[in-house]
């Protein structure tokens, strides 16, 4: 951590905000003022954009926190889940550091996105599903295990899928398509949710478009509930799943010549 935080000086001491700036913000995040803390939240998005080693170096378990303890202000909660987003989603010259990740996701942070969830709110929905996605590349197997040890992680996700809103369902087909690999007990969970039901009803939205990058992912989350999984397959048989799934394949085949 030392390592990072130096780094960040060096690109503090170049220009842009400073440490002492960062840390003084992140203090106000606490303060029992809203507007304070809305103006210490927007700041530290500023932040993000001019650095985010030392963002993310000083402030990003204290973002993650106040987002989860002020859930009824939505502006300072999205404000704050954005300036996490902006950070772990930074150019490859810019990007975090792995222990600063792997604090996030073996600590309580997955918890509180997962939490965080629940709300309606797009913004806040997006960014928390982005943050997730972010760390999937390095820390797919601490992922998944923190999201299968929150009671309630996988239906969180699940329900995502009913959104309205696209975006929103879009993301989270990307999230389950890595998620949904290489782990039995998340494929077995899922497989027993009605993943199976979900996941065609949406396919069913889109009218079995061919090219459909949404259809895509959503076969691709079947597959992986699937492979390797007698029960998952004998679920989706008996459920009559396998003549939807053989008709979408034969509607994409047909409008590709």
């Amino acid at each position: 951590m030392l390592s990072v935080l130096n780094a960040a000086r060096e690109d503090a001491a170049m220009g842009g905000i400073s440490e002492e700036r960062v840390m003084t913000l992140r203090e106000r995040l606490t303060s029992m003022h809203g507007d304070d803390r809305r103006e210490a939240a927007a700041s530290l998005k500023e932040a993000a954009d001019q650095n985010p080693k030392l963002l993310s170096s000083l402030a990003f378990g204290a973002l993650l926190t106040a987002a989860g303890s002020n859930r009824d202000d939505v502006d300072f909660v999205r404000t704050c889940l954005e300036s996490v987003q902006i950070a772990v989603e930074a150019p490859t010259e810019q990007a975090i550091s792995v222990e600063i990740c792997r604090a996030v996701v073996d600590g309580q942070h997955i918890n509180s996105l997962l939490e965080l969830l629940e709300e309606s709110d797009w913004g806040i929905r997006y960014a928390c599903l982005r943050i997730m996605s972010a760390l999937i590349p390095s820390f797919l197997p601490s992922l998944q295990t923190a999201v299968l040890a929150n009671p309630v992680g996988l239906q969180r996700l699940m329900d995502m899928l009913g959104d309205s809103r696209e975006i929103i369902r879009n993301e989270v087909l990307v999230l389950l398509n890595s998620a949904t690999r290489d782990n039995e007990h998340l494929q077995q969970f899922l497989g027993f949710s009605n993943a199976f039901g979900s996941l065609l009803e949406v396919i069913s939205e889109e009218d079995m478009i061919a090219d459909s990058v949404v259809v895509d992912d959503c076969v691709a989350i079947i597959r992986n509930l699937l492979e390797n999984s007698t029960s998952n397959q004998n679920l989706f048989r008996e459920n009559g799943n396998v003549q939807l799934l053989s008709s979408l394949i034969e509607s994409k085949g047909e409008q590709a010549l």
